[in-house]
């Protein structure tokens, strides 16, 4: 886990390791929650970290449930994310849906369900993400549905993207934008979008022919900001989209990191409160997309 220092430009690396068997149990994660409560929030596969600021270190909270520890708990990619009104963290991993409660440090599922809610199922859970009304938007990759859990009246209701791919359809990353459609990418190289308002489902592919075409056939991130404007982030850079429906500009990744690109490791961050969006194509180097200058900055992590 690093931590970037804005005024040196310098990064400090955090590790911690098993004591018993020596592993490093700390990183492997492709999210960080920064709680209204101004807590730093992540994990690994063997559970949640929290940042000690007066000790400036990690503490560990593996997960417990039903009186046992949960030894491993792989946390599905765009699957972690704060709860809307709650003090809690939401995970969608391979052992199902999750909920950490941040007062309590008390883990509820499957494992340990006492309201028993509707949600905690030993499905695939995951990716996860909140639709412009708050409610938790996730994909159950046993049912190969979506399902929508309404805080305030715990209630779930669920849709099925049309399958036009004649595979199963397991989902990498989700986006339920401002007008309640979803944008989904699909483990088998498809980018879905179901349209809200008529139900339809409509398969978005990528074409060399057409400049305003997404970048690439897949994403792991997908970012809406304050202005409307959707970036999604792909292997070949990413696509800038405009409420017209067209994929108005890509912007490759720059020739000083493009050896560096690893498949997997395309993950749009977020933005930041100037709309610059900030992306990992690598575990070498952290990029910021000036949005205002249209360009990229790149950092070297392993540098700093």
């Amino acid at each position: 886990m690093s931590r970037f220092f804005r005024n040196s430009n310098t990064f400090k690396n955090y590790e911690l390791k098993n004591k018993a068997t020596g592993e490093r149990i700390l990183g492997s994660s492709n999210e960080i929650v920064h709680t209204r409560k101004g807590e730093i929030v992540t994990y690994s596969f063997s559970g949640v970290f929290i940042y000690d600021s007066l000790k400036d270190v990690f503490v560990h909270y593996p997960e417990t449930g039903g009186g046992k520890t949960i030894s491993r708990m792989p946390v599905v990619n765009k699957s972690f994310l704060e709860d809307p009104s709650r003090n809690g963290i939401w995970m969608g991993t391979s052992d199902g849906l999750k909920y950490f409660d941040l007062d309590t440090r008390t883990y509820f599922s499957h494992h340990y369900n006492p309201e028993q809610l509707p949600l905690f199922k030993d499905h695939y859970s995951g990716p996860i993400t909140l639709d412009k009304n708050k409610n938790l938007v996730f994909a159950d990759g046993d049912d190969q549905r979506i399902y929508i859990y309404d805080f305030s009246s715990r209630t779930l209701s669920s849709t099925s993207p049309q399958n036009k791919i004649n595979k199963p359809l397991y989902f990498d990353c989700i986006l339920s934008d401002r007008s309640g459609n979803l944008w989904m990418s699909v483990e088998s190289e498809v980018v879905l979008y179901l349209e809200k308002k008529s139900g339809r489902t409509f398969v978005i592919k990528h074409a060399n022919e057409r400049s305003h075409s997404l970048a690439a056939d897949y994403f792991l991130s997908a970012h809406q900001d304050s202005s409307g404007t959707i970036y999604i982030g792909t292997v070949s850079g990413i696509s800038y989209f405009n409420p017209e429906h067209q994929f108005i500009s890509i912007y490759p990744f720059p020739d000083s990191v493009s050896h560096t690109r690893q498949y997997y490791m395309h993950q749009l961050l977020n933005c930041d409160k100037q709309n610059n969006v900030w992306f990992a194509p690598s575990y070498q180097y952290l990029l910021k997309f000036n949005t205002a200058e249209q360009h990229f900055e790149a950092y070297n992590i392993l540098e700093n």
